[in-house]
């Protein structure tokens, strides 16, 4: 099978290409570094609920045990 020849293109489509390249890569990122966040937040959220839980049933079991 042969190979066909690399295509040359003119510098200004080249540089074009190379920014819509690095917009789409920064809107990628961008996507990706929102959804981190929220995920962050959501595991933060879920930490404070566990930790404000357990503190408030040892409270509740304290104070019954003391009656």
């Amino acid at each position: 099978m042969e190979r066909e020849p690399d295509l040359t293109l003119p510098n200004d489509i080249r540089l074009r290409l190379n920014e819509q390249f690095s917009s789409d890569i920064d809107t990628r990122l961008k996507d990706l570094t929102l959804l981190v966040s929220l995920q962050e937040t959501e595991l933060s959220l879920l930490w404070l609920t566990l930790f404000a839980l357990t503190t408030y049933i040892i409270i509740k079991e304290h104070r019954n045990g003391t009656r």
